[in-house]
């Protein structure tokens, strides 16, 4: 068997929780038997000693727990598919750390799939090694719903790579139950006893001349008072913002020159002395292309309801050599702007898409080290709202449980569904959902707040807020 071996992509239907309790419905019938199966296909699945097989989403995976494939058995489609399919095969805990390509966090993997975020540089490299970070890969969003959010790691004491190798010798060692809940909060924390968060965002990752920018640093959850924030512009020791004594500081400025691109990072100190700096992969990037009228977007039409669809089309003129050419909407009030087209090497890109929203769209293209804007044209959206989520108590399974019940929109260019514990996006995730509906059941030990966010054309559109208190 060729170590090449394809891995098609599939979409993930489990969900991921931190504090779920069960998915719905519950599993297939079981067969003896365990090990590695493919049919006449190129995809291989672990079969599990329950009788059930999981997927491998992809090599990268695979090789986490296996050398190679000389151990994989093939068999008749038949037999492979009398053998339920039951889920995906995770990464083998203390092989690598991973990360989701839409949250800069890095997490360390525990057995059964539990993430617990690793919140600095220093202790991921006293886990991992110097080359820790050669060890971070990327799961698809549709795959990181295999996972649960677990405590974070704030010594070295809360967890060890080679202590979760040895537990896991098989995938077999790493399926969790269907009631499993991730183990609590080690009690310890960083020598001084604080543990601040860091958010720091900017206004617009994508601006052009004379634009007003913001970069903003908020620090919460701090047991001691801040006594500096300072933020720094492409790791230049000479902060370009100090702000003392507070709990926010932010750095506004109008874009002067093109092409520009800028990585803002922020340092905070407490009272003690003791300094805190935001994570790797959560610095705020600002990129300035040059203006061009070389590139011009059309609209047909520039006013429709919510909804409404929207013919655009970029075309350079005179192009030279076209590298990349993509059409993008910018969303007032949103940070990043979102990808509408991409068309590659060719001079026309044109395409329509609806809109709920009143939106700017513009398009780029890049030849050579540059990269080229057009200027923005307004698509304007009016009567009605975008539409939204429901979220909705279906029952109490067991004492102390909620099972909640998600319907997301119905429409083009609806997307994802979060599930937070709490009323904004930022709150902690409880579950992420791909389809239309879902299920999931939570543990309630306090009252709290739910809420559903649905990315509807590029923003996140919220749920009604459903409250859930222990019985």
């Amino acid at each position: 068997m060729q170590a090449n071996m394809r891995f098609p992509i599939l979409r993930a239907a489990a969900l991921s929780a931190l504090t779920l309790v069960a998915c719905i419905p519950g599993a297939a019938h079981a067969q003896p038997m365990s090990f590695l199966v493919k049919g006449s296909g190129p995809t291989v699945y672990f079969n599990a000693s329950s009788g059930k097989r999981y997927f491998f989403p992809n090599e990268s995976v695979f090789k986490s727990w296996y050398m190679d494939y000389s151990t994989v058995a093939e068999v008749s489609d038949g037999q492979l598919a009398s053998l339920p399919l039951a889920g995906n095969v995770t990464y083998r805990p203390g092989t690598v750390m991973v990360k989701i390509t839409t949250d800069p966090r890095v997490y360390a993997v525990s057995r059964y799939g539990v993430l617990h975020w690793i919140p600095n540089e220093t202790l991921a490299a006293q886990l991992y090694g110097a080359d820790w970070n050669k060890k971070i890969v990327d799961v698809p969003d549709t795959f990181f719903t295999n996972y649960i959010i677990g405590y974070q790691l704030n010594t070295v004491t809360d967890f060890s790579p080679s202590q979760e190798m040895v537990m896991t010798q098989t995938p077999d060692d790493n399926i969790r139950t269907s009631n499993y809940l991730p183990p609590e909060l080690p009690n310890n924390l960083p020598p001084n006893g604080n543990n601040p968060v860091l958010s720091l965002k900017i206004s617009s990752s994508h601006a052009v001349q004379n634009q007003t920018v913001s970069v903003d640093v908020t620090v919460t959850s701090s047991t001691l008072p801040v006594a500096k924030i300072e933020i720094n512009a492409n790791g230049t020791s000479s902060p370009v913002q100090v702000c003392l004594n507070a709990t926010n500081c932010t750095y506004s400025f109008v874009v002067q020159t093109a092409p520009l691109h800028t990585v803002y990072t922020a340092t905070v100190y407490d009272m003690s002395g003791t300094k805190f700096t935001v994570p790797a992969g959560s610095e705020a990037v600002l990129d300035v292309s040059s203006a061009s009228n070389q590139i011009q977007v059309g609209l047909s039409p520039q006013t429709v309801t919510v909804g409404g669809r929207v013919s655009y089309s970029s075309t350079i003129t005179n192009p030279p050599v076209i590298q990349s050419h993509k059409v993008y909407a910018v969303i007032p009030g949103q940070t990043d702007a979102v990808l509408l087209k991409d068309c590659g090497t060719l001079n026309t890109c044109a395409s329509s898409t609806p809109f709920y929203r009143t939106t700017y769209v513009y398009s780029q293209f890049t030849s050579g080290s540059q990269t080229y804007v057009s200027p923005e044209v307004l698509v304007m959206v009016t009567g009605g709202y975008a539409p939204r989520p429901t979220l909705t108590v279906a029952g109490h399974p067991q004492l102390n449980q909620v099972q909640l019940d998600v319907t997301a929109p119905f429409g083009e260019g609806i997307g994802f569904t979060t599930i937070v514990d709490g009323t904004k996006i930022d709150d902690r995730t409880l579950a992420l959902c791909n389809s239309a509906s879902c299920s999931i059941v939570i543990q309630v030990n306090v009252p709290g707040s739910v809420t559903a966010f649905t990315d509807v054309g590029g923003k996140e559109e919220p749920s009604n807020v459903v409250t859930v208190t222990p019985q």
